[in-house]
């Protein structure tokens, strides 16, 4: 595959993701996802620029919180009940208290710790929960974090392709597993045929496949060369999916 096509489709399947949006309050924080590494014992960190464009100082808060994916692939944030491996102790802090003044911005570091006595390869996961108020302006803002210790990798199995129906809607999907110690996220693009014989272009919407996962990773149908789109199955399709640096061959039929 070439650089040219991959580029393509991380690109296009970042814009069917869509941008994660916030409003209100204007504070802004960046980068909007921290990824580290490193090995047992290592400390590792990611300076945190907030920005304050308002015309008023802005009390900013700190805090750990878990996270999980839904069924659709969307982050929950400060899920309830415990959450397995739950490693928000690496970060030692664990929280902190900042005033930005207006018009000013401040950078805070994140430092982790990663512990010097893990038995094997592992992923924490977490996010930085940034609290902004100002007057009787509030919002709040998640950046997920990723400490990939002692080289984790990913690793997709592939397991079906299926037709998902919710009411009168039918979604084509790909089941992966994720049999590896980290996170992937998956893209790619299949070329199929439906029962009518129509040529169809099906996109896989940029999803992340967490460890011991299996996820059901949807196909964004059209029609090679455009116009409306009336589609039956099964689908015969084709083409590749890639996570990473790696990839992976689907063909098959999808009733």
């Amino acid at each position: 595959m070439s650089k040219a096509f991959r580029w393509f489709v991380l690109s296009l399947s970042s814009l069917l993701a869509g941008p994660a949006l916030a409003g209100g309050l204007p504070v802004t924080v960046s980068p909007d996802l921290i990824h580290l590494a490193g090995d047992e014992g290592d400390a590792v960190g990611q300076a945190l620029t907030i920005t304050n464009t308002g015309r008023n100082a802005a009390t900013v808060k700190l805090q750990a919180v878990n996270w999980i994916l839904d069924v659709s692939g969307q982050r929950l944030f400060n899920p309830v009940g415990e959450q397995p491996d739950d490693c928000r102790d690496w970060w030692q802090a664990g929280f902190a208290d900042l005033l930005v003044e207006a018009g000013a911005r401040t950078i805070h570091s994140v430092d982790v710790q990663i512990p010097d006595d893990l038995e094997e390869e592992r992923e924490c996961r977490f996010a930085i929960a940034v609290h902004s108020s100002s007057g009787e302006q509030e919002r709040t803002d998640y950046i997920p974090l990723y400490v990939n210790a002692e080289g984790a990798e990913p690793e997709l199995e592939f397991e079906s392709l299926a037709i998902l129906t919710d009411g009168k809607v039918k979604q084509p999907v790909i089941m992966l597993r994720n049999v590896g110690t980290a996170h992937a996220r998956v893209v790619g693009m299949l070329e199929g045929e439906d029962a009518q014989g129509q040529e169809l272009e099906l996109v896989v919407r940029s999803t992340e496949v967490l460890p011991r996962e299996t996820r059901a990773v949807p196909l964004l149908v059209s029609r090679r060369g455009g116009g409306e789109l009336f589609w039956s199955a099964p689908l015969k399709v084709e083409g590749r999916i890639m996570w990473g640096d790696d990839d992976m061959d689907i063909s098959g039929v999808l009733r």
